[in-house]
């Protein structure tokens, strides 16, 4: 079970805070009332002032109740909440909290995630744990936890690549497309998305960076030529969940969303598939594809994936709408992808959520955004193509898992 909100660690480490600074405040305000008082009285002996004495007479008994108030005021607020609180969880979140604690509620969600990992060998338990692995500031258990989802990568690797019951049946949404080398290599990706893996890496321009790219790259970041790069990579599939974690708003209508993910997933194919290509760069042979991420290109930050998809805010809105829409992309009538740009600033987006919100299916949505904004002239000849259309003709015969 996940941790009640005062149990949560990134709530107690808020908590340590506030804890620390009613501390210093309990102890300053009280010196230096008591500083105050003590110079008044030195300024009436001094100067022979009685009208100074009565008045620092007067004084005294304020600031001295006001000083011992204030001292008191942690011990006050831990009586009224035995008394107000005495059952309830949130005790936890007005106790003195210690660093050792907040690590180990780190350690013992990690913990958590990972042995729910290795009890459902899911890809999505896998990528929750490996994505909290950057609170671990222990380095052992860091590595103890690394491991162990190591082992947990390499079991649900191997049960990919074993055959299942599962079919691939074709919408037959643009089968009459003929199909180029181009997106049929697409399609390659898309059919086996699992094992395609992504390693994103920020915009080179300062301005564009991501500002914390340790926290928003997976795995966390290191620095190369300019350039934040994530530790660890993420599949395709994974990848597709990105149009809500920096992109696109998720409290949009379900037609809306399969759209969004569709334009997003053909974005990122189509800007890198030709490179693919020309450099002989297979990621179905193991080998990674990097792209960028930040304000330059599409956004995939691992802090709106934490708090949009992880915490269960809107999981079943994102899984059901990558999962509606897993082999599907934008393809031309002369069988290439669609050069799929979008804009907040050029009226397609305002469309497509507007579209959804008016009861059109995700089909009807790529047809209207065709004309009325600044990007339509991207779309003029696309068409949503269903990749399985390649697999059951025989063009592609390898898809993990089948």
């Amino acid at each position: 079970m996940i941790l009640d909100i005062c149990e949560a660690p990134e709530v107690l480490r808020v908590m340590r805070i506030i804890n620390i600074v009613l501390t210093i405040i309990r102890i300053v305000v009280p010196i230096i009332l008591i500083v105050s008082l003590a110079t008044n009285y030195m300024y009436a002996v001094r100067n022979n002032d009685n009208d100074a004495l009565n008045k620092a007479n007067k004084s005294a008994v304020i600031k001295v109740i006001a000083a011992v108030l204030v001292f008191f005021i942690p011990t006050f607020v831990k009586l009224i909440s035995n008394v107000v609180l005495s059952d309830s969880k949130y005790k936890n979140c007005i106790v003195d909290i210690s660093e050792q604690q907040i690590e180990q509620s780190f350690i013992d969600k990690e913990e958590e995630y990972v042995s729910k990992a290795e009890e459902t060998l899911s890809i999505d338990d896998y990528n929750t744990a490996i994505y909290y692995l950057i609170n671990i500031k222990d380095s052992e258990k860091r590595k103890e936890f690394k491991d162990r989802l190591d082992k947990v990568k390499e079991l649900i690797d191997e049960s990919r690549k074993k055959p299942s019951n599962s079919s691939l049946v074709s919408s037959g949404l643009g089968r009459d497309i003929v199909p180029t080398e181009e997106l049929i290599t697409a399609c390659k990706w898309v059919l086996n998305q699992e094992i395609v893996n992504i390693r994103l890496q920020t915009c080179p321009s300062e301005e564009q960076r991501y500002k914390n790219p340790e926290a928003d790259l997976p795995g966390g970041a290191y620095e190369s030529n300019g350039r934040d790069i994530a530790k660890e990579t993420i599949s395709l599939s994974e990848y597709s969940k990105g149009v809500f974690f920096g992109e696109e708003k998720i409290e949009i209508a379900p037609a809306s969303r399969y759209a969004y993910v569709i334009i997003y997933r053909t974005v990122f194919i189509h800007n890198t598939v030709h490179y693919a290509i020309n450099a002989k760069r297979d990621p179905l042979e193991g080998k990674e594809i990097r792209y960028t991420a930040g304000n330059c290109a599409q956004n995939y930050r691992c802090t709106q994936r934490r708090s949009k998809y992880e915490s269960g805010k809107y999981k079943a809105e994102i899984d059901d709408a990558v999962e509606t829409t897993k082999y599907l992309i934008l393809a031309n009538d002369d069988g290439i992808t669609t050069n799929a740009t979008y804009h907040s600033y050029t009226g397609i987006e305002q469309q497509i959520e507007k579209s959804g919100k008016e009861g059109q299916d995700f089909l009807q949505i790529i047809e209207t955004i065709k004309s009325g904004n600044k990007d339509s002239g991207h779309y003029k000849k696309a068409h949503v193509y269903d990749c399985r259309n390649l697999y059951e003709d025989g063009t592609i015969e390898y898809v993990v898992g089948n």
